[in-house]
């Protein structure tokens, strides 16, 4: 793993990449998720497979409708005290059990889980809250890492491409690992035209003191939006995800993550 220095390099690179060739244009970007103590742990259940499609996972927590879909399906996000929909814009879906296993060997191979272990087994490794750095990993591919401001009140830090090279060869990996047919069931499933991946990172966390709730975009008419694939999760943890509809009410809800479901 070596380090480089920010005047080395131009800024972050965000590429883009048409997934679905049709007409017409929606962008989004690929959030993996990675809460634990300690860079991937072992979780009790580390696939969901096309058998268990369907049905709720006991005990799981949260304010949230969380059966397991079934493979190929796209199903809206709604509140489990009523059913009704929380908002036209959220969705869960399944993914391939391959999916998270090549994403995993990749991260080992490559360094990146050396990495992430490194950023927050110790505060002494912490990126500074608003600090960043590129760094190449055992493939040779640029790496950036930064951590957000001190308002999050977390140690988490993001791992993406730094450029295209990097970019292109991580997408290439999943797609080759089933997410391009889960691409394929949220293009048919909202009557898109087109899918580009503008943005990759990996998310880090161990500990969070307090949420920060925000956009990530506003003003797309809904066609820019996240997908969130969670990696590991702490054994009986609380609900990871806080999520909220920016209406007058204002409500909020606990998602927990689960393996195999984005």
């Amino acid at each position: 793993m070596t380090r480089i220095t920010k005047k080395q390099l131009p800024h972050h690179y965000a590429a883009s990449r048409v997934l679905r060739s049709r007409k017409g244009l929606v962008t989004f970007s690929i959030l993996v998720a990675v809460s634990l103590i300690g860079f991937f742990t072992h979780t009790k259940n580390n696939d969901v497979s096309s058998t268990n499609s369907g049905k709720s996972e006991e005990d799981i927590g949260g304010d949230f409708e969380q059966i397991i879909p079934h493979i190929g399906e796209v199903m809206p996000l709604s509140w489990q005290a009523d059913r009704n929909l929380v908002t036209p814009n959220a969705y869960r879906v399944s993914l391939p059990p391959e999916l998270l296993r090549a994403m995993k060997e990749y991260c080992d191979t490559n360094g990146l889980t050396e990495l992430a272990r490194h950023y927050i087994l110790s505060e002494e490794n912490n990126i500074s809250p608003g600090g960043e750095e590129y760094l190449t990993l055992k493939d040779g591919l640029l790496w950036y890492a930064q951590r957000p401001a001190k308002k999050w009140k977390s140690d988490m830090h993001w791992i993406s491409p730094a450029n295209e090279e990097t970019h292109e060869a991580y997408l290439k990996l999943i797609n080759e690992n089933g997410f391009l047919s889960v691409l394929n069931y949220i293009g048919d499933k909202l009557g898109l035209d087109s899918l580009v991946a503008y943005h990759l990172t990996f998310i880090v966390v161990s500990h969070c003191e307090r949420g920060f709730l925000h956009h990530d975009t506003t003003g797309t008419d809904g066609k820019v939006f996240n997908v969130i694939i969670p990696m590991e999760m702490v054994d009986g943890s609380p609900p990871e995800l806080i999520i909220t509809k920016f209406d007058d009410d204002h409500v909020k809800g606990r998602l927990k993550y689960q393996t195999n479901v984005a």
